[in-house]
C-alpha cells in the first residue's frame, strides 16, 4: 500500500494543531492575542538561540511559522476551523447535524476540494494526472497556476439523484469548448477504471467523456459525508462502495472504503470539503506577496517603504482584512524566516536572500544525509552558485556511510544517490562561480573541494558514481587549473 492502514486511521481521526503549535488555549482567540503569541514564540525558538538543539528549534519554527500563517488569515482559519469542528465531533462520536439540503444545493458551482484533516492541501491536476498537494508541495509554481489546477465543477446527470461527472475547469484541462464552463457537458472528467473480473483499487485521472460516454468510469454518486460535518464523497456510481480517496501524502485513488473497513490496508480518506473557488485569492500566502515587492526595489528596502507598498497594502485591506503590520510585527515575520530574509536592525530595512544564499541556510540547517538530499533534489539553478563552504559541507555529509543499523530504505537509497550524483556534476561550475565572485580563493580550500568529491558515497561507491566522482574531480581540477592562468574560462553551467 500506498502507506499504513494505521496512518490512514490517524489522519481521518486527526487534524494539525495550530493553535497548539502557538500554545493557545483558546480557539475563539482574536488578532492581539494570536500575534503576540507568535512574536513571544519567534523569540522563543529562533535556531540562532539553541546552538546545540539547532534541529528541534528549527523544526519548532516550522511549526510556528505555519500556525501563524493560517490563523492570521481569515480565510484560511475560518476552513481549518470548520475542519477542525468536524474532526473534533467525529472524535466525540458524534455524527455531523442534518444536512440542509441534497449534495445539488450546497455544492458550489465551482470549488476546490480539501481532503479532511489536511487544510492545506488541495486536489489538483496535472496534464492528464491527479495528485493532492499543499502550496510547500509545489512551492515552484506561481500561486495563480497553482490554484488554476485545483478548479472543479459537477455536472450532475438526470439518471440518478446525486449522480454526478466531476469535472475539471482550470485552464491547462479545458479538452474542449463545450467543457469549458461548469455545468455544460464534456471536458474532462475525473476518471478511473475498476476490473470486474479482479475489482481492485485504481488511479485516478483526467478523461475526455461526451454525454453518455465511459459512465462506468465518470460517473459518480456525490454523498453527504455521513461522519464529518460540512463534508461529502463521492462514490462511484457503478461500482457500490468504492470511493474517491486520498492516501496521504499526495496519492489519489478509487478504492473500496467503509468506516470499520481497512480495504487492503489503505482506507484512506473519502470526506472532502468543497471549498468555493470564489475565495481562491484568499488562499495567498504572505511570502508571495513581500517576495515580489521587496524583489522590485533591487536590495535593501526600509521597512517604512515596504509598509506604503501598494501591494502590500491591497494584501492587508482585501484578503487579511486588517491595517498593514508595524514594524514590529514585520520584523518578527522576518525572523521567523530567516532562511529566506535578512534583516538589518540598525537600518531598519530588509533584503531578500538570493535563491543561492537561501539554499546554503537550507543546507546548513539540514540534519543529516537524507536533508541534505532532500535541499538539493528541490534546487534549481542556484546550485551552481552555491557559496563554497556550504557546498564543502554538503559533500562532507554525502560522503558518510549509512549506519548498519539503519534498515535498508530504497526511496532513501535512491533519493541519496541523485543528490550525490547531483552535487558533482555541478561541482566545477560551483567553483567557477565562485572563483568569478572570488578571485584570491586559497588554493588550498579549492583543493580540498575537489578531494571531497571523491569521497562522496563512501569508499565503496558503485560503478556509475565512481565514475561521476572522476569526472567532477578532473572538471573542478581544470577550472583550478584555469584560474592559475593556464587557460582563461567561462561559466557555463552543465
Amino acid at each position: 500500500g500506498v502507506f499504513s492502514s494505521a496512518g490512514a486511521r490517524m489522519a481521518t481521526k486527526d487534524i494539525i494543531n495550530h493553535y497548539a503549535a502557538l500554545e493557545i488555549e483558546d480557539e475563539n482567540a482574536d488578532e492581539t492575542a494570536i500575534k503576540k503569541a507568535y512574536r513571544k514564540l519567534v523569540l522563543k525558538w529562533h535556531p540562532d538561540k539553541h546552538p546545540e538543539g539547532r534541529s528541534e528549534a528549527e523544526e519548532k519554527i516550522r511549526l510556528i511559522n505555519a500556525a501563524y500563517e493560517v490563523l492570521s488569515n481569515p480565510t484560511k482559519r475560518a476552513t481549518y476551523d470548520q475542519q477542525k469542528r468536524a474532526v473534533k465531533r467525529r472524535n466525540q462520536g458524534f455524527g455531523p447535524p442534518p444536512a440542509g439540503g441534497a449534495p445539488r444545493m450546497r455544492i458550489p458551482k465551482e470549488f476546490m476540494m480539501m481532503p479532511l484533516g489536511f487544510p492545506d492541501k488541495f486536489v489538483r491536476y496535472q496534464g492528464m494526472r491527479l495528485a493532492v498537494h499543499s502550496r510547500a508541495d509545489a512551492s515552484e509554481v506561481e500561486f495563480q497556476a497553482f490554484f488554476e489546477d485545483t478548479k472543479w465543477s459537477l455536472w450532475w446527470l438526470p439518471e440518478v439523484n446525486n449522480m454526478c461527472r466531476v469535472r475539471a475547469l482550470g485552464s491547462k484541462a479545458r479538452g474542449e469548448k463545450m467543457g469549458a464552463a461548469a455545468g455544460l457537458c464534456g471536458g474532462l472528467n475525473l476518471s478511473f477504471y475498476i476490473d470486474p473480473l479482479n475489482p481492485t483499487d485504481s488511479e485516478v485521472g483526467l478523461e475526455d467523456a461526451r454525454k453518455g460516454e465511459k459512465v462506468d468510469k465518470v460517473n459518480f454518486i456525490a454523498v453527504t459525508s455521513p461522519a464529518y460535518e460540512g463534508a461529502f464523497r463521492f462514490e462511484a456510481a457503478y461500482r457500490k462502495g468504492f470511493y474517491l480517496v486520498f492516501l496521504p501524502p499526495n496519492h489519489l485513488r478509487v478504492a473500496p472504503f467503509g468506516e470499520n473497513d481497512d480495504a487492503r490496508g489503505q482506507a484512506g480518506i473519502a470526506d472532502f470539503a468543497l471549498v468555493d473557488f470564489g475565495i481562491m485569492f484568499k488562499f495567498i500566502e504572505m511570502e508571495e506577496v513581500l517576495q515580489p515587492a521587496v524583489s522590485s526595489y533591487k536590495g535593501w528596502v526600509a521597512l517604512a517603504d515596504l509598509r506604503r507598498d501598494p501591494n502590500i497594502l491591497l494584501y492587508f485591506s482585501n484578503i487579511l482584512q486588517k491595517p498593514v503590520w508595524d514594524n514590529e510585527d514585520f520584523i518578527t515575520y522576518f525572523e521567523g524566516h530567516w532562511e529566506t530574509w535578512e534583516y538589518n536592525k540598525e537600518t531598519a530595512s530588509v533584503r531578500l536572500r538570493p535563491p543561492e544564499e537561501k539554499l546554503a541556510q537550507l543546507l546548513n540547517s539540514a540534519r543529516d544525509m537524507d536533508g541534505v538530499a532532500s535541499v538539493i533534489a528541490g534546487a534549481r539553478d542556484e546550485l551552481y552558485r552555491l557559496p563554497l563552504a556550504a557546498a564543502a559541507k554538503a559533500l562532507v555529509i554525502l560522503a558518510q556511510t549509512p549506519p548498519e543499523s539503519e534498515p535498508f530504505d530504497v526511496t532513501k537509497a535512491i533519493n541519496r544517490i541523485a543528490a550525490q550524483k547531483k552535487i558533482l556534476a555541478s561541482l566545477a561550475t560551483i567553483l567557477a562561480a565562485s572563483l568569478e565572485k572570488s578571485p584570491n580563493l586559497p588554493l588550498t580550500d579549492l583543493l580540498d573541494v575537489c578531494d571531497l568529491a571523491l569521497a562522496v558515497g563512501g569508499p565503496s561507491p558503485a560503478a556509475d558514481l565512481a565514475q561521476a566522482r572522476q569526472a567532477a574531480q578532473a572538471a573542478s581540477a581544470e577550472v583550478i587549473m584555469k584560474q592559475l592562468g593556464v587557460l582563461p574560462y567561462k561559466l557555463n553551467p552543465p
